[in-house]
Protein backbone atom coordinates (compact mmCIF):
# COMPACT_ATOMS: atom_id res chain seq x y z
CA UNK A 1 0.00 0.00 0.00
CA UNK A 2 1.29 3.47 -0.82
CA UNK A 3 0.75 5.93 1.98
CA UNK A 4 0.68 9.65 1.30
CA UNK A 5 -1.13 12.62 -0.10
CA UNK A 6 -1.20 12.53 -3.87
CA UNK A 7 -2.10 15.53 -5.99
CA UNK A 8 -2.25 16.58 -9.61
CA UNK A 9 0.53 19.04 -10.30
CA UNK A 10 1.03 22.20 -12.32
CA UNK A 11 4.18 23.06 -14.27
CA UNK A 12 5.42 26.63 -14.16
CA UNK A 13 8.57 28.70 -13.89
CA UNK A 14 10.38 29.51 -10.68
CA UNK A 15 10.71 32.96 -9.12
CA UNK A 16 12.14 33.30 -5.61
CA UNK A 17 11.50 36.41 -3.54
CA UNK A 18 13.25 36.88 -0.21
CA UNK A 19 11.80 39.45 2.19
CA UNK A 20 13.14 40.54 5.54
CA UNK A 21 10.86 42.22 8.06
CA UNK A 22 11.37 44.31 11.19
CA UNK A 23 9.18 45.51 14.04
CA UNK A 24 9.32 48.37 16.54
CA UNK A 25 10.55 47.90 20.11
CA UNK A 26 8.49 48.70 23.19
CA UNK A 27 10.53 49.60 26.25
CA UNK A 28 10.77 48.00 29.70
CA UNK A 29 11.05 49.68 33.10
CA UNK A 30 12.65 48.59 36.36
CA UNK A 31 11.60 49.02 39.97
CA UNK A 32 14.84 48.90 41.98
CA UNK A 33 13.08 49.82 45.22
CA UNK A 34 11.33 46.46 45.50
CA UNK A 35 14.61 44.52 45.87
CA UNK A 36 16.30 43.92 49.26
CA UNK A 37 19.57 45.82 49.47
CA UNK A 38 21.08 44.70 52.79
CA UNK A 39 23.14 41.95 51.11
CA UNK A 40 22.23 39.35 53.73
CA UNK A 41 19.91 37.21 51.63
CA UNK A 42 20.68 34.22 49.41
CA UNK A 43 21.30 35.34 45.78
CA UNK A 44 19.06 34.10 42.98
CA UNK A 45 21.09 31.62 40.90
CA UNK A 46 19.99 29.81 37.75
CA UNK A 47 20.85 26.12 37.56
CA UNK A 48 20.05 23.56 34.88
CA UNK A 49 18.11 24.86 31.90
CA UNK A 50 16.26 22.10 30.05
CA UNK A 51 13.50 21.56 27.52
CA UNK A 52 10.15 20.04 28.40
CA UNK A 53 10.64 16.30 28.05
CA UNK A 54 14.08 16.97 26.59
CA UNK A 55 17.74 17.04 27.43
CA UNK A 56 19.76 18.76 30.12
CA UNK A 57 22.04 21.59 29.17
CA UNK A 58 25.17 19.53 28.55
CA UNK A 59 23.52 17.45 25.82
CA UNK A 60 22.68 20.45 23.66
CA UNK A 61 23.41 21.21 20.07
CA UNK A 62 25.44 24.41 19.78
CA UNK A 63 23.72 25.72 16.64
CA UNK A 64 21.70 28.90 16.93
CA UNK A 65 18.51 26.93 16.32
CA UNK A 66 18.94 25.07 19.66
CA UNK A 67 16.92 22.17 18.30
CA UNK A 68 17.20 20.15 21.51
CA UNK A 69 15.36 22.89 23.38
CA UNK A 70 18.10 24.17 25.65
CA UNK A 71 20.35 27.21 25.61
CA UNK A 72 23.60 26.78 23.61
CA UNK A 73 26.80 27.41 25.54
CA UNK A 74 28.02 30.98 25.11
CA UNK A 75 24.59 32.35 24.24
CA UNK A 76 21.97 34.14 26.34
CA UNK A 77 18.30 34.25 27.23
CA UNK A 78 16.24 37.20 28.46
CA UNK A 79 14.46 37.12 31.80
CA UNK A 80 12.16 39.14 34.06
CA UNK A 81 10.94 38.39 37.58
CA UNK A 82 7.94 39.49 39.64
CA UNK A 83 7.94 39.71 43.42
CA UNK A 84 4.89 37.88 44.74
CA UNK A 85 3.38 39.40 47.89
CA UNK A 86 0.78 37.21 49.53
CA UNK A 87 -1.15 35.01 47.13
CA UNK A 88 -2.18 37.45 44.40
CA UNK A 89 -0.08 40.63 44.36
CA UNK A 90 2.59 40.65 41.65
CA UNK A 91 5.10 43.50 41.53
CA UNK A 92 6.93 43.83 38.21
CA UNK A 93 10.67 44.49 38.04
CA UNK A 94 12.13 42.38 40.86
CA UNK A 95 14.56 41.35 38.15
CA UNK A 96 14.23 43.99 35.45
CA UNK A 97 12.53 43.06 32.20
CA UNK A 98 14.91 41.81 29.49
CA UNK A 99 17.82 41.17 31.84
CA UNK A 100 20.40 39.11 29.95
CA UNK A 101 21.39 35.73 31.42
CA UNK A 102 24.47 34.26 29.75
CA UNK A 103 25.40 30.59 29.76
CA UNK A 104 29.07 29.71 30.33
CA UNK A 105 29.36 25.94 30.61
CA UNK A 106 27.17 24.86 33.53
CA UNK A 107 26.95 28.38 35.01
CA UNK A 108 24.45 31.15 34.21
CA UNK A 109 25.39 34.73 34.99
CA UNK A 110 23.48 38.02 35.05
CA UNK A 111 23.89 41.49 36.54
CA UNK A 112 23.01 42.92 38.95
CA UNK A 113 22.67 39.74 41.00
CA UNK A 114 19.39 39.84 42.93
CA UNK A 115 18.78 38.19 46.33
CA UNK A 116 15.68 36.21 47.22
CA UNK A 117 13.08 38.35 49.02
CA UNK A 118 12.82 38.28 52.80
CA UNK A 119 9.89 36.91 54.74
CA UNK A 120 7.19 34.90 52.99
CA UNK A 121 7.35 36.70 49.64
CA UNK A 122 7.99 34.62 46.52
CA UNK A 123 9.32 35.20 42.98
CA UNK A 124 7.82 34.32 39.57
CA UNK A 125 10.09 34.19 36.50
CA UNK A 126 9.47 34.60 32.75
CA UNK A 127 12.19 34.00 30.15
CA UNK A 128 12.70 33.65 26.40
CA UNK A 129 15.44 32.64 23.94
CA UNK A 130 17.24 33.92 21.89
CA UNK A 131 18.05 37.10 23.81
CA UNK A 132 17.79 40.39 21.91
CA UNK A 133 19.13 43.69 23.22
CA UNK A 134 17.08 45.83 20.85
CA UNK A 135 13.46 45.56 19.77
CA UNK A 136 13.04 44.01 16.34
CA UNK A 137 16.40 42.26 16.41
CA UNK A 138 15.95 38.72 14.98
CA UNK A 139 12.28 39.64 14.48
CA UNK A 140 11.65 39.64 18.25
CA UNK A 141 10.08 42.29 20.48
CA UNK A 142 9.35 41.35 24.10
CA UNK A 143 7.23 43.09 26.74
CA UNK A 144 6.04 42.21 30.24
CA UNK A 145 2.74 42.97 31.92
CA UNK A 146 3.05 45.61 34.63
CA UNK A 147 -0.47 45.43 35.99
CA UNK A 148 -2.15 42.94 38.29
CA UNK A 149 -1.53 39.82 36.18
CA UNK A 150 2.04 38.78 35.31
CA UNK A 151 2.72 37.87 31.70
CA UNK A 152 5.28 37.96 28.89
CA UNK A 153 4.35 38.88 25.31
CA UNK A 154 6.64 38.12 22.36
CA UNK A 155 5.86 39.82 19.05
CA UNK A 156 7.55 37.71 16.38
CA UNK A 157 8.13 38.31 12.69
CA UNK A 158 9.34 35.34 10.64
CA UNK A 159 12.17 35.75 8.13
CA UNK A 160 11.45 34.49 4.62
CA UNK A 161 14.99 33.07 4.52
CA UNK A 162 15.12 29.59 6.13
CA UNK A 163 18.82 30.02 6.93
CA UNK A 164 17.80 32.80 9.35
CA UNK A 165 15.14 30.77 11.16
CA UNK A 166 15.70 30.17 14.86
CA UNK A 167 14.26 28.07 17.65
CA UNK A 168 12.11 30.50 19.66
CA UNK A 169 11.86 29.25 23.26
CA UNK A 170 9.85 30.46 26.26
CA UNK A 171 9.28 29.56 29.89
CA UNK A 172 7.57 30.67 33.08
CA UNK A 173 7.74 29.30 36.62
CA UNK A 174 5.42 28.86 39.56
CA UNK A 175 5.68 31.28 42.48
CA UNK A 176 9.01 30.15 43.98
CA UNK A 177 10.54 30.41 47.43
CA UNK A 178 14.25 30.76 48.18
CA UNK A 179 16.33 27.84 46.81
CA UNK A 180 19.89 26.99 45.81
CA UNK A 181 19.29 27.33 42.07
CA UNK A 182 16.27 27.92 39.84
CA UNK A 183 15.83 25.25 37.14
CA UNK A 184 14.10 26.65 34.05
CA UNK A 185 12.18 24.41 31.63
CA UNK A 186 11.98 25.97 28.17
CA UNK A 187 9.35 25.10 25.56
CA UNK A 188 9.40 25.34 21.75
CA UNK A 189 7.10 28.09 20.47
CA UNK A 190 7.32 27.30 16.74
CA UNK A 191 6.83 24.37 14.36
CA UNK A 192 9.90 22.56 13.06
CA UNK A 193 9.68 21.51 9.38
CA UNK A 194 12.10 19.32 7.40
CA UNK A 195 12.12 17.60 4.01
CA UNK A 196 13.14 14.20 2.60
CA UNK A 197 12.82 12.84 -0.93
CA UNK A 198 13.29 9.79 -3.15
CA UNK A 199 12.43 8.69 -6.69
CA UNK A 200 9.44 6.43 -7.33
CA UNK A 201 9.99 2.88 -8.49
CA UNK A 202 9.77 2.58 -12.29
CA UNK A 203 10.28 6.32 -12.85
CA UNK A 204 13.50 8.31 -12.80
CA UNK A 205 16.63 6.22 -12.52
CA UNK A 206 18.35 6.62 -9.14
CA UNK A 207 21.01 9.33 -9.19
CA UNK A 208 19.51 11.23 -12.14
CA UNK A 209 17.34 13.91 -10.50
CA UNK A 210 17.81 16.64 -7.87
CA UNK A 211 15.50 18.87 -5.84
CA UNK A 212 16.76 22.40 -6.54
CA UNK A 213 14.08 24.55 -4.88
CA UNK A 214 11.31 24.47 -2.27
CA UNK A 215 8.78 27.23 -1.63
CA UNK A 216 6.03 27.38 0.95
CA UNK A 217 3.54 30.01 -0.26
CA UNK A 218 0.93 32.04 1.66
CA UNK A 219 2.58 31.39 5.04
CA UNK A 220 1.54 33.65 7.95
CA UNK A 221 4.70 35.43 9.08
CA UNK A 222 3.68 37.55 12.08
CA UNK A 223 2.17 36.72 15.47
CA UNK A 224 2.20 37.38 19.21
CA UNK A 225 2.92 34.71 21.78
CA UNK A 226 1.40 35.53 25.18
CA UNK A 227 2.76 33.56 28.14
CA UNK A 228 0.55 33.85 31.23
CA UNK A 229 -1.22 30.95 32.94
CA UNK A 230 -0.79 29.23 29.56
CA UNK A 231 1.04 30.06 26.32
CA UNK A 232 -1.10 31.05 23.32
CA UNK A 233 -0.39 32.40 19.85
CA UNK A 234 -2.37 35.12 18.08
CA UNK A 235 -1.37 34.77 14.41
CA UNK A 236 -1.97 37.62 11.98
CA UNK A 237 -4.32 36.61 9.16
CA UNK A 238 -3.58 39.75 7.16
CA UNK A 239 -2.89 39.02 3.50
CA UNK A 240 -0.02 41.49 3.69
CA UNK A 241 1.67 39.26 6.29
CA UNK A 242 1.40 36.08 4.20
CA UNK A 243 4.80 35.41 2.67
CA UNK A 244 6.70 32.90 0.57
CA UNK A 245 9.40 30.94 2.43
CA UNK A 246 11.89 30.08 -0.31
CA UNK A 247 14.77 27.61 -0.11
CA UNK A 248 17.48 26.88 -2.68
CA UNK A 249 20.95 25.38 -2.55
CA UNK A 250 22.13 28.82 -1.40
CA UNK A 251 20.18 28.77 1.87
CA UNK A 252 19.40 25.26 3.02
CA UNK A 253 19.11 22.64 0.27
CA UNK A 254 21.98 20.20 -0.25
CA UNK A 255 22.99 20.78 -3.87
CA UNK A 256 25.10 17.61 -3.97
CA UNK A 257 22.19 15.22 -3.30
CA UNK A 258 20.76 13.22 -6.18
CA UNK A 259 17.66 11.22 -5.35
CA UNK A 260 17.75 7.45 -4.99
CA UNK A 261 15.07 4.88 -4.30
CA UNK A 262 15.61 5.36 -0.55
CA UNK A 263 14.31 8.35 1.41
CA UNK A 264 17.04 10.77 2.42
CA UNK A 265 17.21 14.30 3.74
CA UNK A 266 17.62 16.88 1.00
CA UNK A 267 18.67 19.60 3.46
CA UNK A 268 22.16 20.89 4.16
CA UNK A 269 24.07 18.84 6.72
CA UNK A 270 24.53 21.83 9.06
CA UNK A 271 20.76 22.02 9.65
CA UNK A 272 20.28 25.46 8.08
CA UNK A 273 17.51 24.08 5.87
CA UNK A 274 15.16 23.13 8.69
CA UNK A 275 12.39 25.71 8.84
CA UNK A 276 11.01 27.15 12.10
CA UNK A 277 7.49 28.36 11.28
CA UNK A 278 4.60 29.97 13.11
CA UNK A 279 1.83 27.59 14.25
CA UNK A 280 -1.12 28.03 11.87
CA UNK A 281 -3.80 26.42 9.72
CA UNK A 282 -2.47 25.16 6.38
CA UNK A 283 -5.61 26.15 4.46
CA UNK A 284 -4.42 28.03 1.36
CA UNK A 285 -0.74 27.12 1.82
CA UNK A 286 1.01 25.47 -1.12
CA UNK A 287 4.36 23.71 -1.43
CA UNK A 288 6.18 24.25 -4.72
CA UNK A 289 8.96 21.78 -5.55
CA UNK A 290 11.58 22.37 -8.27
CA UNK A 291 12.98 19.21 -9.86
CA UNK A 292 15.99 19.08 -12.20
CA UNK A 293 16.34 15.77 -14.09
CA UNK A 294 19.72 14.95 -15.60
CA UNK A 295 20.06 16.38 -19.12
CA UNK A 296 17.31 19.00 -18.63
CA UNK A 297 18.16 22.63 -19.24
CA UNK A 298 15.32 23.89 -17.02
CA UNK A 299 13.55 22.81 -13.84
CA UNK A 300 10.11 21.22 -13.53
CA UNK A 301 7.92 22.76 -10.82
CA UNK A 302 5.21 20.83 -8.98
CA UNK A 303 2.57 22.57 -6.88
CA UNK A 304 1.11 20.65 -3.93
CA UNK A 305 -1.65 22.07 -1.68
CA UNK A 306 -1.19 21.34 2.03
CA UNK A 307 -3.84 20.50 4.60
CA UNK A 308 -4.07 20.27 8.39
CA UNK A 309 -2.12 22.62 10.64
CA UNK A 310 1.30 23.31 12.14
CA UNK A 311 1.27 23.03 15.94
CA UNK A 312 3.35 24.78 18.57
CA UNK A 313 6.17 22.42 19.64
CA UNK A 314 5.31 20.32 16.57
CA UNK A 315 7.61 18.61 14.10
CA UNK A 316 6.56 17.95 10.49
CA UNK A 317 8.77 15.96 8.14
CA UNK A 318 7.56 16.17 4.55
CA UNK A 319 8.53 13.19 2.39
CA UNK A 320 8.51 13.67 -1.39
CA UNK A 321 8.16 10.69 -3.75
CA UNK A 322 9.17 12.01 -7.17
CA UNK A 323 8.19 10.55 -10.56
CA UNK A 324 8.21 12.07 -14.07
CA UNK A 325 4.46 12.72 -13.87
CA UNK A 326 3.67 13.61 -10.27
CA UNK A 327 4.82 13.96 -6.67
CA UNK A 328 3.39 11.98 -3.75
CA UNK A 329 3.61 13.76 -0.39
CA UNK A 330 3.62 11.98 2.98
CA UNK A 331 3.71 14.02 6.19
CA UNK A 332 5.11 12.81 9.49
CA UNK A 333 3.42 14.94 12.17
CA UNK A 334 4.97 14.61 15.62
CA UNK A 335 6.11 16.52 18.66
CA UNK A 336 9.46 18.31 18.51
CA UNK A 337 11.54 15.63 20.23
CA UNK A 338 10.07 12.53 18.56
CA UNK A 339 10.48 12.77 14.79
CA UNK A 340 9.99 9.00 14.47
CA UNK A 341 6.29 9.27 15.40
CA UNK A 342 4.14 9.05 12.28
CA UNK A 343 0.85 10.49 11.12
CA UNK A 344 -0.33 8.55 8.05
CA UNK A 345 -2.79 10.35 5.77
CA UNK A 346 -4.59 9.43 2.56
CA UNK A 347 -5.98 12.89 1.83
CA UNK A 348 -9.20 12.31 3.79
CA UNK A 349 -8.42 10.22 6.88
CA UNK A 350 -5.43 10.08 9.23
CA UNK A 351 -3.88 7.65 11.72
CA UNK A 352 -1.68 9.26 14.37
CA UNK A 353 0.75 7.19 16.44
CA UNK A 354 1.73 9.33 19.42
CA UNK A 355 5.17 7.89 20.25
CA UNK A 356 8.13 6.35 18.41
CA UNK A 357 8.78 2.64 18.08
CA UNK A 358 9.99 1.30 21.40
CA UNK A 359 13.40 -0.07 22.40
CA UNK A 360 14.01 -1.19 25.96
CA UNK A 361 16.57 -2.95 28.10
CA UNK A 362 15.47 -6.31 29.40
CA UNK A 363 16.56 -6.03 33.03
CA UNK A 364 14.07 -5.40 35.80
CA UNK A 365 10.43 -6.28 36.32
CA UNK A 366 7.62 -6.48 33.81
CA UNK A 367 6.28 -3.06 32.90
CA UNK A 368 3.87 -1.26 30.59
CA UNK A 369 4.25 1.33 27.86
CA UNK A 370 1.45 3.55 26.56
CA UNK A 371 0.74 4.64 22.97
CA UNK A 372 -1.71 7.48 22.28
CA UNK A 373 -3.44 6.61 18.98
CA UNK A 374 -5.94 8.81 17.13
CA UNK A 375 -7.85 8.58 13.87
CA UNK A 376 -10.79 10.23 12.12
CA UNK A 377 -11.50 7.10 10.07
CA UNK A 378 -15.17 6.00 10.42
CA UNK A 379 -14.11 2.37 10.94
CA UNK A 380 -12.21 3.33 14.08
CA UNK A 381 -9.06 1.66 15.39
CA UNK A 382 -8.03 -1.96 15.55
CA UNK A 383 -4.90 -3.37 17.16
CA UNK A 384 -3.57 -6.77 16.15
CA UNK A 385 -1.75 -9.52 18.02
CA UNK A 386 2.03 -9.21 18.51
CA UNK A 387 4.09 -11.22 16.03
CA UNK A 388 7.56 -11.40 14.52
CA UNK A 389 8.23 -12.69 11.01
CA UNK A 390 4.73 -14.11 10.93
CA UNK A 391 5.00 -16.04 14.22
CA UNK A 392 3.09 -15.07 17.38
CA UNK A 393 5.13 -13.87 20.39
CA UNK A 394 4.10 -14.26 24.03
CA UNK A 395 6.40 -11.85 25.90
CA UNK A 396 4.34 -8.76 25.00
CA UNK A 397 0.60 -8.19 24.78
CA UNK A 398 -1.95 -5.40 24.35
CA UNK A 399 -4.09 -4.83 27.43
CA UNK A 400 -6.70 -2.41 26.00
CA UNK A 401 -8.14 -1.47 22.61
CA UNK A 402 -10.90 0.67 21.11
CA UNK A 403 -11.57 4.07 19.52
CA UNK A 404 -9.32 7.12 19.95
CA UNK A 405 -7.49 6.35 23.18
CA UNK A 406 -4.29 5.25 24.88
CA UNK A 407 -3.23 1.69 24.19
CA UNK A 408 -1.36 -0.02 27.03
CA UNK A 409 1.19 -2.64 25.99
CA UNK A 410 2.78 -4.98 28.53
CA UNK A 411 6.44 -5.85 28.07
CA UNK A 412 7.83 -8.70 30.19
CA UNK A 413 11.38 -8.82 31.55
CA UNK A 414 14.14 -10.65 29.72
CA UNK A 415 17.05 -12.61 31.15
CA UNK A 416 20.01 -10.13 31.16
CA UNK A 417 22.16 -12.78 29.44
CA UNK A 418 19.66 -13.49 26.66
CA UNK A 419 19.83 -12.23 23.09
CA UNK A 420 17.70 -9.39 21.79
CA UNK A 421 14.13 -10.09 20.68
CA UNK A 422 11.61 -8.20 18.57
CA UNK A 423 7.88 -7.93 18.03
CA UNK A 424 5.53 -6.06 15.69
CA UNK A 425 2.02 -4.93 16.66
CA UNK A 426 -0.17 -3.82 13.71
CA UNK A 427 -2.43 -0.81 14.34
CA UNK A 428 -5.03 -0.13 11.65
CA UNK A 429 -7.79 2.34 10.83
CA UNK A 430 -9.61 1.28 7.67
CA UNK A 431 -7.03 1.27 4.87
CA UNK A 432 -4.33 2.91 7.05
CA UNK A 433 -1.85 0.65 8.85
CA UNK A 434 1.13 1.28 11.13
CA UNK A 435 3.34 -1.53 12.44
CA UNK A 436 4.48 -0.58 15.94
CA UNK A 437 7.85 -2.24 16.61
CA UNK A 438 9.29 -3.28 19.98
CA UNK A 439 12.95 -4.24 20.38
CA UNK A 440 14.14 -5.59 23.73
CA UNK A 441 17.85 -5.96 24.45
CA UNK A 442 19.70 -7.63 27.30
CA UNK A 443 21.94 -5.83 29.80
CA UNK A 444 21.72 -2.73 31.99
CA UNK A 445 19.86 0.34 30.74
CA UNK A 446 22.15 2.89 32.42
CA UNK A 447 25.77 2.62 33.59
CA UNK A 448 28.43 4.99 34.84
CA UNK A 449 31.08 5.69 32.21
CA UNK A 450 33.93 6.74 34.54
CA UNK A 451 35.15 6.03 38.06
CA UNK A 452 36.67 9.29 39.26
CA UNK A 453 36.62 10.42 42.91
CA UNK A 454 35.98 14.06 43.87
CA UNK A 455 37.15 16.61 46.47
CA UNK A 456 34.77 18.26 48.93
CA UNK A 457 35.67 21.79 47.85
CA UNK A 458 32.31 23.48 47.22
CA UNK A 459 33.04 23.61 43.48
CA UNK A 460 31.39 22.29 40.32
CA UNK A 461 32.22 18.71 39.27
CA UNK A 462 30.76 16.11 36.94
CA UNK A 463 30.65 12.44 36.01
CA UNK A 464 29.44 10.58 32.94
CA UNK A 465 26.75 7.98 32.28
CA UNK A 466 25.86 5.81 29.29
CA UNK A 467 22.24 5.13 28.38
CA UNK A 468 20.13 4.56 25.30
CA UNK A 469 17.02 5.60 27.22
CA UNK A 470 15.65 8.77 28.88
CA UNK A 471 16.27 9.27 32.61
CA UNK A 472 15.67 11.67 35.48
CA UNK A 473 18.17 12.01 38.33
CA UNK A 474 17.89 13.04 41.98
CA UNK A 475 20.09 12.94 45.07
CA UNK A 476 19.84 9.87 47.28
CA UNK A 477 21.44 9.30 50.67
CA UNK A 478 24.61 11.21 51.51
CA UNK A 479 25.54 14.82 52.25
CA UNK A 480 28.57 15.31 49.98
CA UNK A 481 26.60 17.01 47.17
CA UNK A 482 24.76 20.27 47.77
CA UNK A 483 23.06 20.59 44.38
CA UNK A 484 22.56 18.40 41.31
CA UNK A 485 22.50 20.59 38.21
CA UNK A 486 21.69 17.98 35.56
CA UNK A 487 18.28 16.55 36.41
CA UNK A 488 17.33 14.78 33.17
CA UNK A 489 18.81 13.35 30.01
CA UNK A 490 19.45 10.06 28.30
CA UNK A 491 19.49 8.48 24.84
CA UNK A 492 23.17 9.31 24.72
CA UNK A 493 26.45 7.72 25.74
CA UNK A 494 29.09 9.66 27.70
CA UNK A 495 26.51 12.12 28.99
CA UNK A 496 27.75 14.60 31.59
CA UNK A 497 25.98 14.94 34.95
CA UNK A 498 26.97 18.16 36.75
CA UNK A 499 26.84 18.78 40.53
CA UNK A 500 28.20 21.04 43.31
CA UNK A 501 29.93 19.50 46.32
CA UNK A 502 29.83 20.63 49.91
CA UNK A 503 32.77 22.50 51.39
CA UNK A 504 35.13 20.37 53.56
CA UNK A 505 32.25 18.60 55.27
CA UNK A 506 29.77 15.84 54.58
CA UNK A 507 29.88 12.11 53.95
CA UNK A 508 32.49 10.50 51.72
CA UNK A 509 29.80 8.86 49.59
CA UNK A 510 26.79 10.24 47.75
CA UNK A 511 24.03 8.31 46.01
CA UNK A 512 22.59 9.65 42.75
CA UNK A 513 19.34 7.92 41.83
CA UNK A 514 18.34 7.49 38.17
CA UNK A 515 14.74 6.68 37.30
CA UNK A 516 12.99 5.81 34.07
CA UNK A 517 10.25 8.44 33.38
CA UNK A 518 8.23 5.72 31.62
CA UNK A 519 8.44 3.46 34.71
CA UNK A 520 9.34 0.34 32.75
CA UNK A 521 13.04 0.12 33.65
CA UNK A 522 14.20 -0.35 37.25
CA UNK A 523 15.66 2.44 39.37
CA UNK A 524 19.47 2.66 39.17
CA UNK A 525 21.68 4.03 41.94
CA UNK A 526 25.22 5.29 41.30
CA UNK A 527 27.50 5.90 44.30
CA UNK A 528 29.99 8.77 44.05
CA UNK A 529 33.20 8.60 46.13
CA UNK A 530 34.82 11.65 47.78
CA UNK A 531 38.17 12.34 49.44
Amino acid sequence: MKLGLKYKVTLKTNIIVLMLMTVVWTGCSTEEEIRPTDGTERPIVFGSVVSAGGSADDTIETRAKALSGVIPDGSSFGIAAYRVIGSSTYVYGYIAGNTEVERNGSKYTYSPVTPWPTGSDKVKFFAYYPYVAQAGEKGITVSWGQGVSPLMAIDYTLSTNPAEHQDLLYTSTDNLTSQDAVALTFHHALTRVSFEAKVSAGGYAPGTVKVTGLRLKNVASKGTLTVASAATWAISTSEAQKKTIAMTTANGLDGSKTLTGTLQSILAADGTGEMMLLPQSLAGIELEVDILPAGNSHTLTYTIPLSGSWAMNGYVNYRLDVSPSDVTLTAQVNDWANPEVVTIMDGQYYLNIGRPDYKCAGEGITGNITIAVKTNHPEGLNIGLPEYNGAAVNWTQTLTSGANQNYTIEVQRIDPTATARRATIPITAGNLTYNFRITQTAGEWLTRADGATFPLDGDVHSFYVDSDYPWVASLGSGTAVDYLYTASGGKKNNEQVVFITGNDSGSLQQQVVFKDPENIRPQKTIVLEFN
